[in-house]
């Protein structure tokens, strides 16, 4: 079932042609086969793309790629928090039991930094995919409208990217995020 241009429950965009409202899941294939869920309220008015588990020395979170938004300007403030590239904690429970809260934003970024013209946030965060590498974060971001196809990372240092046009390469010993993007 296709739920892509919906609503979630948590996140309501009332300017949203479509009128439905469904969690977006992610899924987790454990050793035996079994699925695990994870209910979010991120993506809404849009999809998630991809996840990716962290559970590297003591870490349990998913980091998700996706995109929001399908109403009009301007978004509400629920959609753009949930858009991009988004921070999870594994559910334990069952789907019907879960209970996803506000969306938990891992970093942001905008097209403006580059000196492009702003789109709407929800379409300026539009992640395809996403990878842990050498212990650094990557998001593959697509168009969208703006015309910036490009690869960003996650800088937990606070070093990098200091510039406002957000352009650097990862440092050696950054850590992977565990929380959301204050």
């Amino acid at each position: 079932m296709d739920v892509s241009n919906a609503n979630t429950p948590g996140e309501f965009d009332p300017t949203n042609p479509v009128g439905t409202s469904y969690y977006r899941a992610v899924a987790e294939i454990g050793t035996l086969g079994n699925f695990h869920f994870t209910l979010t309220n991120a993506y809404s008015g849009d999809n998630g793309r991809a996840a990716i588990l962290n559970n590297m020395s003591g870490a349990n979170v998913i980091y998700a790629a996706g995109n929001a938004g399908n109403g009009s300007s301007p978004q509400p403030a629920g959609i753009i928090l949930g858009a991009g590239a988004q921070i999870l904690t594994p559910a334990l429970a069952p789907e019907a039991a879960q209970s996803p809260g506000t969306p938990t934003p891992v970093a942001s970024f905008s097209v403006a930094q580059l000196g492009d013209k702003l789109d709407k946030i929800g379409k300026d965060s539009n992640f395809r995919g996403v990878t842990i590498f050498d212990n650094v974060l990557y998001y593959t971001k697509e168009s969208g409208g703006n015309g910036v196809n490009s690869v960003y990372f996650v800088d937990t240092t606070g070093t990098v990217c200091t510039d406002t046009n957000g352009v650097g390469l990862p440092v050696s010993g950054a850590t992977l995020p565990t929380s959301p993007l204050a």
